[in-house]
């Protein structure tokens, strides 16, 4: 990288810690062979140089599962109102991330003449996001969905063109029911009384069914092609119940007393807790629910002497299928994961999330508070999941993927760096600092970065108006600081 080196000036002398810290997924591949200490005025810019002087397009572009930058991501700047509608492509300006990850759109008038950001990559796919803001950009795995589009008749529908915004399916009973009927040559028609409708006596129409228990309306539309063939009368029922089957045993496989309840789908928010207990002598239970997708399993012991668990359950839409069946659910003593801190201890207050390849959206990831042990208290976890850690608010999240079948053990380091950033009359600047897949603001010009691995580390530190800075310094679990002078440009 061209640029002019300048001196970092450390508030006191560095220390070197003999605690040994891990990166489980290190992103940057620099560390063998860049001097400890040096702060360099870059060329180029990167994220957060540009706010509202009216500059280049700015952004950096990261796998959402690893972290990991990715390089070669066409990036697209397009404007909604000018693009043609012939189903052309057009946009006006484009960028590709370089190998780091790092997209820089020149602007020779500075405008922002865009809505819509597009990008493409051969593995993660076409995403879009709206307006000129340019955070870091995460990108999900991409996963091929097989999809069949029918007509009104059920009959496979050719040439059909698709779009997706996202599907939620509610299957809750309703308690009001309205029922209207659309034919052709006729308006959509309910009548005062929901308990029956008319119907032509020949020809196609639609029955449609309109549950308003919530105070909205959700509904669901029947096609029926020919009138003369209905039944009469047609009966409307709501499907039963899918159950939820299995039976909780002991590490020897014998059968355990357990309470078993369902808890929240993984699209919630929050841990909502969802569905009554349910106490099985022999273990043996027998879940009703009326919402499908992914819910969560809760097993306690009831004896209290083997841990809990929670599992996850794919539940399909009722009517499809009447029973699921989990077989037996063993509980055991041990925890599968252990959290501690760089001195070995367990962290009793961090919290811990997980992430699964097509499991969750984009940065979207379930968080469960650690146990006083720091033992695990989430969803079972596998080989290939992602696990972040972050032991408070000052911390920045600890990734680490899980190898092999546990249990696993997750040393959090405890690397600290204070960061000040100046203008060149040594006036503080509210900048923004990149470190890996994490965009710090520095406030006033101070950031407190906590939590970081020890070693060899680089930052990147922009603030809008004045050219960036490249930070490679080396991180201990002694406190260290940094003051970082950016010139305008």
């Amino acid at each position: 990288m061209n640029g002019t080196s300048l001196a970092c000036a450390a508030a006191f002398p560095m220390r070197l810690s003999s605690t040994r810290c891990t990166l489980a997924l290190p992103l940057l591949a620099f560390t063998a062979c860049v001097a400890p200490e040096r702060v360099t005025i870059a060329d180029e810019l990167f994220p957060g140089a540009v706010a509202k002087d009216r500059g280049p397009y700015l952004t950096r572009i990261l796998d959402d599962f690893t972290g990991e930058p990715v390089a070669g991501a066409e990036v697209f700047l397009v404007e909604e109102s000018k693009a043609p509608m012939a189903g052309e492509f057009w946009f006006s300006h484009r960028g590709v991330s370089d190998a780091e990850g790092f997209v820089r759109i020149a602007r020779p008038n500075g405008d922002r003449d865009w809505h819509l950001q597009v990008l493409r990559h051969p593995k993660y796919g076409t995403v879009s996001r709206s307006g000129h803001w340019a955070p870091p950009w995460r990108l999900g795995a991409a996963f091929n969905v097989p999809v069949v589009i029918k007509d009104w008749l059920g009959q496979p529908a050719p040439g059909a063109h698709i779009g997706f915004c996202g599907v939620q399916v509610e299957n809750a009973k309703a308690a009001t029911l309205r029922l209207f009927v659309r034919y052709e040559g006729q308006p959509a028609s309910a009548p005062a009384e929901p308990e029956a409708v008319q119907v032509p006596l020949t020809g196609a129409f639609i029955l449609g069914v309109v549950d308003t228990s919530r105070g909205d309306s959700s509904s669901r539309e029947f096609v029926f092609a020919d009138a003369s063939l209905v039944p009469d009368p047609l009966v409307v029922r709501w499907t039963d119940d899918v159950r939820v089957r299995g039976q909780v045993v002991d590490p020897r496989g014998q059968p355990r007393a357990a309470r078993v309840r369902l808890r929240t789908r993984w699209s919630e928010d929050e841990q909502r807790e969802e569905g009554e207990w349910v106490f099985g002598a022999d273990g043996r239970f027998e879940l009703p629910t009326e919402s499908a997708g992914m819910r969560l399993l809760e097993v306690e012991d009831d004896a209290q002497a083997l841990r809990s668990r929670l599992l996850w359950v794919q539940v399909p839409r009722r009517g499809s299928a009447e029973t699921v069946e989990v077989g037996n659910v063993a509980l055991e003593s041990p925890h599968p994961l252990r959290v501690v801190g760089a001195d070995g201890a367990p962290l009793r207050k961090a919290h811990g999330a997980f992430a699964r390849p097509g499991w969750q959206q984009v940065g979207q990831y379930q968080e469960w508070a650690l146990g006083s042990d720091g033992a695990w208290r989430g969803p079972d976890l596998r080989s290939g999941d992602v696990v972040f850690v972050q032991q408070n608010e000052q911390s920045l999240p600890f990734r680490t993927l899980l190898r092999g079948e546990g249990p696993w053990c997750i040393t959090v380091p405890a690397g600290q760096l204070d960061l000040t950033v100046v203008g060149s009359d040594g006036e503080p600047l509210d900048a923004v600092v990149v470190f890996e897949d994490q965009w710090i603001e520095a406030t006033g010009g101070g950031a407190g970065l906590r939590g970081l691995p020890c070693g060899a580390q680089r930052l990147f530190v922009s603030a809008p108006g004045h050219r960036s800075a490249v930070v490679d310094t080396l991180v201990a679990t002694a406190q260290k600081a940094l003051r970082v002078q950016l010139p305008r440009r």
